[in-house]
């Protein structure tokens, strides 16, 4: 008979709260290896500047011009921050494996965190290993605000 694999399926919220500390956010248990299948981060940001509209087209100007013209903005619209971090077993070292932006941009967004931590579909985790979400101040970006969340 096949061992029942383990289904944890919780939301952990970040809020003002949380300030930039350290919140544990999927753990296997002791002994056992890790297996995140799904790990989507749905972003509310209000207290910062909206992101900005798409540029109007310049004359002669291609779309990947145009493309390139807005990243360029985004890039530096306000924005916080939000790392992604393990801690190895009997570690309490917490090791960044990515870091998300912020943005305020309506309604609420989603971003898939596997995606960007691994190429594979899903994460495996060794025995022990915890993974932690943190929002970071980085130039200046803060803390969440009372208005916003995060959810993971």
């Amino acid at each position: 008979m096949a061992e029942e694999p383990i289904i944890v399926n919780r939301a952990i919220n970040l809020t003002a709260s949380s300030g930039t500390n350290f919140v544990e956010i999927y753990s296997p248990g002791d002994g056992l290896n890790g297996y995140v299948a799904d790990l989507i981060a749905t972003v509310d940001i209000t207290s910062i500047a909206p992101l900005p509209s798409p540029p109007a087209a310049l004359d002669l100007e291609t779309e990947m011009q145009r493309d390139d013209r807005y990243q360029e903005l985004i890039r530096n619209a306000p924005a916080k921050y939000l790392g992604i971090y393990q801690s190895l077993s009997g570690s309490s070292d917490h090791i960044l494996r990515t870091r998300l932006a912020l943005w305020n941009s309506r309604p609420a967004y989603e971003e898939d965190v596997i995606s960007r931590i691994t190429s594979l579909e899903n994460l495996v985790l060794a025995p022990g290993v915890k993974l932690w979400a943190k929002v970071e101040d980085i130039g200046n970006s803060g803390a969440l605000a009372s208005t916003d969340r995060v959810s993971l």
